[in-house]
């Protein structure tokens, strides 16, 4: 059985990375909330949030730095774990194919240790 954990290029953090995201379309003043990025691949996220409850399917903008250069991203809930005020997510990411070059360089940067 193939896992998504198990694709190439995911890197979990030792320290999660800050980020911050917003529901699209936005119905709270285009309001930005804050998030923890736990891991990242290709394809998606793994973050942490309090406060903000979302639903499979949601449509996420996330905004967020690695290795000094700012990232952004657009992707969807599609699964939620956690309890009262600490949610966890997995974000698939849609990407284009300068997002995708962005990400593997910096992943792959990452792996070697951040140079």
């Amino acid at each position: 059985m193939y896992f998504k954990r198990n694709e190439p290029y995911r890197y979990s953090f030792s320290q999660p990375v800050p980020s911050r995201i917003k529901k699209i379309p936005s119905n709270q003043d285009d309001s930005f909330s804050n998030a923890v990025i736990v891991d990242v691949s290709l394809s998606g996220i793994r973050m942490e949030v309090e406060n903000l409850f979302l639903e499979d399917g949601d449509r996420l903008q996330l905004e967020f730095q690695l290795l000094n250069q700012a990232c952004r991203a657009i992707g969807s809930v599609v699964w939620r774990k956690g309890q009262e005020k600490r949610y966890s997510y997995g974000i698939r990411l849609d990407y284009d194919e300068q997002y995708q070059r962005q990400i593997t360089d910096l992943l792959k940067r990452l792996a070697r240790g951040g140079n």
